[in-house]
């Protein structure tokens, strides 16, 4: 009878383990990411993973210290959902429909803001959310949310360490995202632009000179 009893105390107690980790996992457990990149790659394998066959995506919005910092995150977000076969809205798209709308993708975004946007360009899932400092770490989420039924499909979290590394992948981030937004004018070096006032200037007075000679009498 002890025996028995004994047996039926572990079975439930196994159980119980292996339910606990179910919901662990479909809540988004936090883990460690080795860096900012691998924390978007692996956030991006488990989103995907969750997604049906040909669903299109749309990634709305992500919270973080400035808008520059956040559209690169959701640059690199695209581009490892793209690798992985994800259809994904194209984000000038959905910049354009957000301001048709007057809707603010600034800052924190809301979640009925972010499906109601996800609606507009006709995607079937969005994803959002923020990288933030939490302790000594920083800390990335993304969220996946269905569209119509306003379900999450997914809900990575990882810490990142706050160190050196980190700091040098945001300035890397940010200098790429600010490169994107000049355009070409905005590119040219100072040196350029004054070979080519002083080339201009030369050739203005070599032609005024000669043209002074060709009419003295």
């Amino acid at each position: 009878m002890n025996m028995k009893k004994a047996f039926a105390v572990g079975t439930i107690a196994a159980f119980a383990l292996v339910m606990m980790a179910s919901c662990g996992t479909a809540g988004g457990a936090g883990g460690s990411a080795d860096s900012l990149w691998d924390a978007i790659a692996q956030s991006a394998n488990e989103i995907g993973g969750n997604l049906p066959q040909g669903a299109t995506v749309s990634v709305v919005a992500f919270d973080s210290e400035s808008d520059i910092f956040s559209d690169s995150i959701m640059d690199e977000l695209v581009s490892a959902l793209v690798r992985l076969g994800v259809e994904v809205v194209d984000r000038r798209s959905q910049e354009l429909a957000a301001r048709e709308m007057n809707l603010s993708l600034d800052g924190s975004v809301s979640d009925e803001t972010a499906l109601r946007l996800g609606h507009l360009v006709g995607a079937r899932f969005i994803i959002t959310r923020r990288i933030r400092p939490e302790g000594g770490a920083m800390r990335f989420a993304a969220d996946a949310i269905e569209v119509e039924t306003s379900r999450h499909v997914g809900a990575p979290r990882f810490d990142v360490r706050n160190d050196r590394a980190f700091r040098r992948s945001v300035a890397d981030l940010n200098a790429s995202a600010a490169a994107a937004r000049r355009g070409p004018d905005d590119l040219a070096p100072p040196a350029t632009l004054w070979t080519g006032g002083f080339c201009f200037c030369w050739n203005a007075a070599t032609w005024i000179s000669r043209w002074r000679v060709s009419t003295t009498p």
